[in-house]
């Protein structure tokens, strides 16, 4: 993940990314608050990107540390004070793969509109909706959407090694080769998981369930279950056609 922030950041020198592994949350918040600092002498708009793979508390997506959660409120107000002092509104990005990410990303989107002299969010992903699990391939040895987002297209397929490992039945290369192919779909994460996890984007406060499933724009006035429900609601009209049909 950070070679490909370093592609889109333009050579980002390597004291701006930090690396946790199974950190605590006094952890994460010293390295929030340590990245804050560092940015904020900047004399321009900057951004604060971050990457978490982990678990997810449901309801929330609050972030699940060894001893405690993080919630989204509480990511932007480690940063408020260095924010004011800049005098520049601070860009989010977020790339959140856990289960429930996408209520992390509703309610953080929620929030940063609600101070938005602040800050801004764009670009944000997450690997599913506010009321879906997340899935790890054993095979892709990667959590299904992230694996998906670093491998796009046929990046990771090559055509005679597919055909050695099906001659093989080499099972994991196999799915390997098959990932690469599927992630130029318009929800790879929605096929792989069998329609049980849909990744999210978020662009200037436009969601979007990745594929063209829904499409929702948050204003400032709405209530974060309301947008459970817009993004969510494709499934409960596909679930009664099935009943229908049946």
């Amino acid at each position: 993940m950070f070679d490909r922030w370093r592609v889109l950041g333009h050579s980002l020198p390597d004291e701006l990314f930090v690396l946790l592994i199974d950190p605590t949350l006094g952890q994460l918040e010293a390295a929030i608050k340590e990245m804050s600092k560092r940015i904020a002498g900047c004399k321009y708009e900057v951004a604060l990107d971050l990457y978490f793979a982990g678990h997810g508390c449901e309801g929330t997506g609050n972030l699940v540390l060894k001893d405690g959660t993080l919630s989204p409120k509480r990511f932007l107000d480690l940063q408020a004070k260095d924010v004011r002092q800049s005098g520049y509104a601070r860009t989010i990005g977020l790339f959140i793969d856990s289960c429930y990410s996408g209520a992390f990303l509703v309610r953080v989107a929620l929030d940063a509109l609600e101070r938005i002299e602040e800050f801004r969010i764009d670009p944000g992903f997450a690997a599913c909706l506010p009321d879906e699990e997340c899935y790890e391939d054993p095979v892709l040895e990667h959590g299904v959407f992230t694996y998906t987002h670093l491998h796009q297209g046929n990046a990771n397929a090559d055509r005679d090694a597919f055909n050695r490992a099906i001659l093989e039945d080499d099972s994991k290369e196999i799915a390997k080769g098959l990932q690469g192919m599927v992630a130029s779909m318009s929800n790879a994460s929605a096929f792989l998981t069998e329609g049980r996890q849909f990744s999210m984007e978020l662009t200037k406060y436009l969601i979007d369930v990745q594929g063209g499933f829904a499409s929702v724009e948050i204003g400032e006035d709405d209530e974060t279950s309301c947008i459970f429900r817009s993004v969510t609601q494709f499934k409960d009209t596909r679930r009664q056609a099935q009943t229908s049909r049946a």
